[in-house]
């Protein structure tokens, strides 16, 4: 009913736009103002000719459409996953990519699979550049939200991610360029701090099921893990030896190379070979009231 031009006035929490219409209506008015629910996206009601004159027993004239509107709770933007393919408009990617302050929500739940479409290109999994994230998976509807063959790396400060479901897996035709389930990364002159991930669930990954690691030191702070699944590592399916064979790398989380402050607590480490969990030097964390179950070392 209206093409790309348009203008929208927000009035307390009431959000106003007029469009060109394509094609004109029955009441043949050229401007539609349409009123809008702060926050919400989808559902549109009456459209008048005369602002000033709306009247909310009109309903001859709605218009059922869906117009894309930024919505802000105190200086985040509100961003909702609509797709679960791997890019493209309303995926996870594009929400993650979106400059600024942000919380992401889910309207769609199931899995999103992050192995390259193209056999032998490498495939990067979702990457956190910009700080002040947030993922907030419990939005999600039946069956929650599963990210497989690629994982999350972040390299940003101030981020949340909470109610995610991460599979790695196996899959030789899609090499992965990190094979860790979720990796926190940040160097002395791009740190990362300020974390937080919980209520996650990180599995057969080909690498370690989590990380932080700052190359150099002085690049990783206070990073928690709170209520965090770490199982299940493969033991055979990651790094190769020089000879060709694979490596045994089933690890549940490494904190490297002079990460500071990290708190790992209440979380499960269950059948990872190694690593349940394992400090490298000059890092410092806080490791309490978790449960390690069936570590080979």
């Amino acid at each position: 009913v209206s093409d790309s031009k348009n203008f929208c006035k927000q009035i307390n929490n009431t959000l106003f736009c007029s469009f060109n219409p394509i094609q004109k209506t029955s009441s043949d008015f050229t401007t539609i103002f349409i009123k809008v629910n702060q926050c919400d996206n989808k559902k549109i009601t009456t459209s008048v000719n005369d602002l000033n004159s709306y009247d909310n027993s009109n309903t001859n004239d709605i218009i059922n459409s869906d117009i894309n509107i930024n919505c802000y709770y105190n200086d985040f933007q509100i961003k909702r996953v609509t797709s679960l393919e791997a890019k493209g408009p309303g995926s996870l990617d594009e929400a993650i990519k979106t400059i600024g302050k942000k919380i992401i929500v889910f309207e769609v739940g199931g899995v999103i699979d992050l192995r390259s479409k193209i056999e032998g290109i490498f495939s990067t999994g979702l990457i956190i550049n910009e700080p002040f994230t947030i993922i907030a998976g419990e939005t999600a509807p039946f069956p929650g939200v599963s990210l497989i063959g690629a994982g999350i790396i972040v390299n940003a400060s101030n981020v949340t991610v909470k109610h995610l479901r991460i599979r790695i897996g196996n899959d030789t035709n899609t090499p992965l360029t990190s094979g860790d389930g979720l990796k926190v990364i940040g160097t002395s002159k791009n740190p990362t701090e300020n974390l937080l991930i919980e209520s996650m669930s990180l599995m057969w990954a080909t690498d370690e099921n989590g990380e932080a690691y700052s190359p150099g030191g002085g690049g990783v702070k206070n990073i928690t893990f709170n209520k965090v699944i770490f199982a299940e590592g493969l033991n055979f399916a990651g790094r190769i030896n020089s000879d060709g064979s694979r490596r045994s790398h089933s690890h549940g989380i490494l904190i490297g190379d002079g990460s500071k402050e990290i708190t790992i607590s209440k979380s499960l480490f269950v059948s990872n070979q190694k690593r349940n969990p394992w400090l490298t030097d000059d890092s410092t964390a806080l490791i309490i009231n978790n449960v390690i179950a069936n570590p080979a070392n």
